[in-house]
């Protein structure tokens, strides 16, 4: 779990923008994100390739932020698993109060 947070971190902090301004640019209008392109001005084609690209950005940044907040969630379970005493029942026990918690631990968003 460890491995699989590190190297997530490490591919998310890859990106030179985040999740959210990702977000932020998908929800411009056409005119919004023409006028905001460094004055230049492409051709829709070209619009709309670059939303597809920051769609598929946005799609990689969401799973990597998933498998970020799954091993931050495991590391802490697994973390009071070793405190706990080494019973099957003490493990069940664990794991169904852990399910039912309404808010995990999650990674803050890169």
């Amino acid at each position: 779990m460890q491995v699989l947070q590190a190297s997530t971190l490490r591919q998310l902090q890859k990106y030179s923008s985040s999740l959210d301004d990702d977000e932020a640019l998908l929800k411009q209008t056409v005119e919004d994100f023409l006028s905001n392109e460094l004055g230049k001005i492409p051709r829709k084609a070209q619009y709309y390739n670059i939303r597809n690209a920051i769609i598929a950005r946005r799609g990689e940044k969401r799973v990597l932020q998933h498998f970020l907040n799954l091993s931050c969630i495991c590391l802490d379970f697994l973390s009071q698993v070793t405190k706990a005493e080494e019973t099957f029942e003490d493990y069940i026990e664990l794991l169904e109060s852990e399910l039912m918690d309404a808010a995990p631990l999650l990674a803050p968003p890169i």
